[in-house]
């Protein structure tokens, strides 16, 4: 059985409400596969919402895995009333992947299920990639991106950014960035590699740049 309320969670998020709009990136459209050649834009310190925390690049590095969901093994579901399924998906370097999907809305989690479900407040689509953020080739975050499924929002995307959790400290999302904002994908791996080690997920809300709600 989820344990996780969706409706609850999701009207939380609400309350947070949206920031302002980021500024167009070329790239933002398109997957955060690559990342190669990349380097972080300076900015100032905090993780405060719009903030872009600086880091030093030369210890993180990132791999890719594919996501598909049919490879997942389904552990749980619900089909009559209010559809969700949790799955386990393919594990990388030991550290298990978790897809979480209800009420039109997927939620990621790395090491560990966390005790919320962490999504947009749209109807969304899952990923086809995952970007796992390494220090000294281990892995501490994921990055991934959902699309909102909205007729109004079609176009729109957000980058996720999740901290892996163990069973002493569950992970969390840490930020939300939106696809249209500049340099997206640099800016999701700052608020990894920045702020992902000392997130407080039972205090602290995730930090959001553009329309990433």
């Amino acid at each position: 059985m989820m344990v996780r309320t969706i409706g609850l969670a999701l009207a939380a998020m609400a309350l947070v409400g949206c920031q302002g709009q980021g500024e167009p990136d070329e790239d933002a459209a398109a997957p955060a596969q690559t990342g190669e050649g990349l380097t972080p834009a300076s900015s100032s310190p905090g993780v405060a919402d719009g903030d872009t925390p600086a880091a030093n690049s030369d210890e993180f590095s990132s791999h890719y895995t594919p996501l598909d969901l049919a490879a997942c093994e389904v552990t749980d579901s619900e089909s009559e009333e209010g559809q969700w399924a949790e799955r386990t998906c393919p594990a990388y370097r030991g550290v298990s992947l978790f897809v979480d999907d209800g009420d039109g809305r997927f939620d990621i989690d790395a090491g560990v299920r966390n005790e919320a479900f962490q999504s947009l407040g749209a109807f969304n689509d899952p990923p086809d990639t995952i970007e796992w953020r390494m220090k000294d080739g281990v892995p501490f975050a994921i990055i991934y991106r959902l699309s909102d499924a909205t007729p109004e929002g079609a176009g729109r995307t957000v980058l996720m950014v999740e901290r892996i959790g163990t069973a002493q400290q569950p992970g969390c999302t840490i930020a939300q960035v939106a696809g249209s904002a500049r340099e997206a994908n640099v800016r999701a791996r700052q608020f990894a590699d920045r702020a992902a080690a000392g997130f407080d997920c039972t205090e602290s809300q995730p930090a959001t740049v553009g329309n990433a709600r």
